[in-house]
């Protein structure tokens, strides 16, 4: 799935509507949240699953033009520029989740944190990293942080994510088992052990991470473009994250819909055979 296009065009695909006719806006599955970031103005970035909106700090934080599909938020560090979705936001301390996110960005920083649930310097939630963070993560690379373990230890993209284009970025994480990371679909690029995910209640934060002392503020790590977050609890599977990749606005259809949607194709094709020949 490498190969697929990187330009993702607004047009309704046969894959997209074979989803719209299996699968009514009513099937999701195990949506927590999901950001479309298409506001013009404002301070709040809402939830369109409809539990976990988010606040712009007061300077660095816009939406823009230019998204992925509509608009979507910019941030610069320089300015504190983050999102904050509070410290109710699960932290999935038992079960499986998985986080999708679409970056755009030139920034060879370290320390470079487009989403986290986290308190910096302590093993506990999760991060997403881009170039060396931490002592682990690697320049230009996407680096996928979960709970107990050292970014050392986690799952790094072998493709770049910071050349200016936009790159989806996946973290699936099933408990007992590997945690992984994906850029631009499927496969994974690296898995690891999964490890225990300890909850210090740090905020869910785009852009951002708590900091290690002090007031335990947020503290803006990322600067660039965000676009398209989806959060699940449930492992995605490779075809859940193509079928995303490939339509950024879209949800998973419910578990085993997506089995269903190469019949929805057959019948589709035929449909239009037969009135081709009519």
């Amino acid at each position: 799935m490498k190969t697929l296009p990187r330009i993702i065009t607004t047009a309704l695909t046969p894959l997209a509507l074979a989803a719209a006719i299996l699968c009514p806006s009513s099937a999701r599955a195990a949506l927590i949240a999901q950001y479309h970031f298409d506001e013009s103005s404002g301070p709040t970035a809402f939830d369109s699953a409809g539990a976990f909106n988010g606040t712009l700090s007061l300077t660095g934080a816009s939406f823009v033009p230019g998204g992925i599909s509509g608009n979507a938020i910019s941030l610069t560090q320089a300015l504190g520029g983050l999102v904050n979705m509070g410290t109710s936001f699960p932290a999935f301390a038992s079960g499986d989740f998985s986080i999708v996110l679409w970056v755009n960005t030139t920034t060879t920083a370290a320390d470079t944190i487009p989403l986290a649930k986290h308190k910096a310097g302590v093993q506990n939630g999760y991060l997403f990293a881009i170039n060396t963070t931490g002592g682990g993560g690697a320049a230009n690379k996407a680096t996928f942080t979960v709970g107990s373990e050292f970014v050392s230890q986690s799952p790094t993209s072998t493709s770049s994510v910071n050349d200016g284009l936009w790159h989806q970025i996946v973290g699936v994480y099933n408990a007992g088992g590997t945690h992984s990371i994906y850029v631009d679909g499927s496969p994974a690029e690296a898995n690891t052990t999964s490890q225990s995910v300890p909850d210090l209640g740090a905020p869910f934060l785009i852009g951002g991470v708590r900091e290690i002392a002090g007031t335990n503020n947020p503290e803006a790590r990322y600067t660039g473009l965000v676009d398209e977050v989806q959060v699940y609890n449930q492992a995605l599977t490779n075809d859940q994250i193509d079928f995303l990749f490939q339509n950024p606005t879209q949800v998973v259809p419910e578990p085993g819909t997506l089995s269903l949607l190469g019949l929805g194709l057959l019948g589709w094709t035929a449909f239009k055979r037969r009135n081709r020949n009519a």
